[in-house]
């Protein structure tokens, strides 16, 4: 992962200004936002690109291009990343924001730690 990317990543889902989501990278429902650990990563790419947008719950890094559960190529691309759901700890990065099997949903601090340890 690029160092520049991650630091900004560690610092947006430590900083309290993200509100937790599950399941999608956005989720809208009236006023109420919520983001997953990977959808904050898309917003900080749609801070500095200025083709990309939030439409509700999904996001379109490119005219022609959206996405709603997973990383665009284009986010994974620019943050130097391998794929769509990294894998961090031995469990893909959804899986723990969003828990599955065995494994309970972590807080953004406890990714951030993961992700500053493992990416």
């Amino acid at each position: 992962m690029k160092p520049e990317v991650k630091a900004l990543w560690l610092q947006a889902l430590r900083s309290g200004e993200y509100e937790q989501g599950l399941q999608r990278l956005r989720s809208e429902v009236g006023t109420h936002v919520s983001y997953c650990c990977m959808g904050v990563l898309c917003d900080l790419y749609r801070r500095g690109h200025q083709e990309a947008r939030w439409d509700g719950g999904t996001f379109h890094p490119a005219p022609g291009s959206f996405e709603r559960y997973a990383l665009p190529i284009q986010v994974f691309d620019w943050a130097g990343l391998s794929d769509a759901d990294p894998g961090v700890d031995g469990k893909k990065l959804s899986y723990h924001n969003d828990g599955a099997a065995a494994i309970p949903p972590k807080s953004f601090a406890e990714i951030a730690d993961l992700i500053e340890t493992h990416l």
